[in-house]
C-alpha cells in the first residue's frame, strides 16, 4: 500500500512550447551590509529545463518552482505556477526568517512577508537581512535590472528563454 501511495505523489506534467511556464526574475540579498553570492555550484540546478512530458516527484516539482542555472546567482528561473520567493530560498537552502531586521523591496517598493510574495516575470527583489551600513537607496541601486535578466535569457545554456 505504501508503494501505491507513493505513486500518487508522482505527476506527469505535459509541456509544450505553447503551454510551458518559463519566466525569470532578478534578486540580490545583502546580509549585514555584504552582498551574498549565490553563483556557486551548490546553488545551481544542474538539469536542463525541458519542454517535454516528464514525470515529476514532489522534490522535482519544488525545484522547478524557482531555481538558478549556469552559475548566474541573481536570475531565478520559474517553471511552476504559484512560485513565491520563499520557494527560491527553500531550494537554495538559504533561511530567510521574517524579523524586524529584515527588509524586502520588490521593484523598489517595500514589501512585507517576502517569502509569501509571488515571483513575477522580470520582477526584482532586494532583500536586506540584519544590520545595514548604508541607506536603503544604496542597496536598491544594486537591484537586478530587466536588461540583465534578458541578457541571461539569451545566453543561458541550461534554461534560456
Amino acid at each position: 500500500m505504501a508503494a501505491a501511495l507513493g505513486v500518487l505523489y508522482w505527476r506527469v506534467r505535459p509541456q509544450s512550447k505553447e503551454t510551458a511556464i518559463h519566466y525569470h526574475g532578478g534578486f540580490v540579498v545583502f546580509k549585514g551590509g555584504q552582498k551574498v553570492d549565490f553563483s556557486g555550484d551548490q546553488y545551481m540546478h544542474i538539469a536542463p529545463c525541458t519542454t517535454k512530458e516528464t514525470a515529476q516527484t514532489p522534490a522535482e516539482i519544488q525545484l522547478d518552482k524557482a531555481h538558478l542555472h549556469d552559475n548566474v546567482g541573481d536570475v531565478v528561473h520559474i517553471h511552476e505556477p504559484g512560485a513565491v520567493w520563499g520557494d527560491l530560498f527553500t531550494n537554495l537552502k538559504y533561511l530567510v526568517e521574517p524579523a524586524a531586521s529584515t527588509s524586502a523591496y520588490l521593484n523598489g517598493v517595500k514589501a512585507e512577508n517576502i517569502t509569501l510574495q509571488p515571483i513575477k516575470p522580470y520582477y526584482s527583489l532586494v532583500l536586506l537581512i540584519g544590520a545595514q551600513y548604508q541607506p536603503p537607496e544604496y542597496y536598491l541601486n544594486q537591484a537586478v535590472i530587466k536588461d540583465h535578466i534578458l541578457k541571461v535569457e539569451q545566453t543561458s545554456e541550461n534554461c534560456g528563454s
